[in-house]
């Protein structure tokens, strides 16, 4: 991660950090977010090889995604995920996915961000972010609720 933060300060962005190994970038942008992604996504491509969806959300965006979660004061935030997307989502197949029955897994719609709860415990899970991707037809990324609480953390310093 440190040579990500090499890359995208030399090509002029400012306070880059990173967190965990995980693709989580802070950084201060005069850019819109649509350019900024785009421009990540080539500079990565450019130096590392790798052509990967960039997910952005602004600070704001962010502390409103953790703070609309209905699950964020349980006992337990380790079963607490935020799954994060650029794209706008078509009401179909959300009514859809709002109407199915996930068991112990709890799923919700938020204005920023898809909500999910996924009790511990040895079953595989169905919502996950490959199935949330093809049901909803996004591109995506999921987080854990402790994650982005700190990445928001370390973007408002």
């Amino acid at each position: 991660m440190s040579q990500l933060v090499d890359i995208l300060s030399m090509a002029g962005y400012k306070h880059v950090q990173t967190y965990i190994q995980s693709g989580n970038i802070i950084l201060d942008t005069e850019k819109s977010k649509v350019a900024t992604a785009e421009d990540i996504r080539m500079l990565i491509k450019e130096s590392i090889g790798a052509d990967l969806h960039v997910i952005m959300k602004s600070v704001d965006e962010l502390g409103r995604a953790i703070n609309e979660s209905p699950y964020r004061d349980t006992d337990d935030p380790t079963c607490v995920f935020l799954v994060l997307s650029n794209n706008i989502l078509d009401p179909v197949p959300v009514h859809e996915l709002q109407q199915t029955d996930f068991g112990q897994e709890k799923l919700f719609f938020g204005k920023e961000s898809i909500h999910l709860w996924l009790p511990w415990d040895a079953k595989p899970k169905r919502l996950n972010n490959a199935f949330l991707e093809k049901r909803l037809g996004i591109v995506s990324t999921m987080r854990n609720i402790r994650v982005a609480t700190k990445i928001y953390e370390l973007a408002i310093k």
